[in-house]
Formats: C-alpha cells, structure tokens, sequence
C-alpha cells in the first residue's frame, strides 16, 4: 500500500522519503526537537541528535515551553527555555539513518542533502493506560514521524 505525503513532490529521483509511524514518544517534545531540524542538512541534523542526546546542545522549547526550565545552550537559537528530549531525539535520529542509507542506495550525495519537508502527527491513541493523581486516567498517545 502506498503512503502519501502532505508534500507535493516535483522530481522524485532527487527526493528521499522516510516515515515513522506510531511512535510512543512525546507528541511535544516531538515536534519541538523535528522544528528545530527543517532547512538543515542531513549531517547537521544527525550530528546536532547526537549533541542532544549527550546534552552538549538543547533542544530549544518555542510552544510547548510552559514550566521549563532556562538553559543557556538555548541561546544559540534565541531562546531561555530549552531541554534535552532523548528518546524524541533517537527517534528522529533512526528516521535519518533510514534517509541516509536510502540515500546510498539511489547513488545521492549525503552531503547536499536538505530536510525540506519535515512534519509531526498525533497517532490515535492507543489502549494504554497513563495513571495520574488523584485517581485519573489518560491514554497513551503516539506520533507519526515523516521527513522528505
């Protein structure tokens, strides 16, 4: 079955397209940390995941920023608050190595490679359960992942 695209795509010899679905992490932390990865190139993105991963740059928090905390690696993209979502970011990071090795496969240069299309959506919730205080319940809700 073919997937389809929120992109319109010109030349497909020169695009690479790679999709997570239903991935269980944050749909916040999410769309902050694949925001922060549109108009980069591939390696920048891959080697700016890794630096989130072992906390050497912040992710930095532009809507969904209500009770973080400053940091001053924020700074570097005009921001105070900012944090350092792991596992978003190897989510994200193994949708790149996908691009990267589909890359090699079609004969493209990994170097001029550009994520252009970059968009992140609420999966439908899931049986799982999230228990709260005082009694309350809410679903697990997962995130699909799609960069061309």
């Amino acid at each position: 079955m073919a997937i389809n695209f929120a992109y319109d795509i010109v030349d497909p010899t020169k695009v690479i397209k790679s999709q997570l679905d239903s991935a269980r992490v944050s749909f916040k932390k999410t769309r902050e940390t694949a925001s922060t990865l549109r108009k980069r190139s591939l390696l920048n993105a891959i080697s700016y995941l890794n630096n989130v991963i072992v906390k050497k740059e912040c992710v930095p928090m532009r809507r969904y920023a209500r009770g973080c905390g400053h940091t001053r690696q924020a700074r570097a993209f005009g921001q105070r608050k900012g944090r350092w979502p792991k596992k978003s970011a190897v989510a994200i990071l193994q949708v790149l190595e996908n691009i990267k090795e589909q890359a090699t496969e079609k004969g493209i240069d990994i170097e001029k490679l550009d994520l252009d299309h970059v968009q992140i959506c609420r999966a439908p919730k899931i049986f799982g359960r999230v228990f709260r205080a005082h009694g309350r319940v809410t679903p697990l809700i997962k995130v699909h992942v799609t960069f061309l």
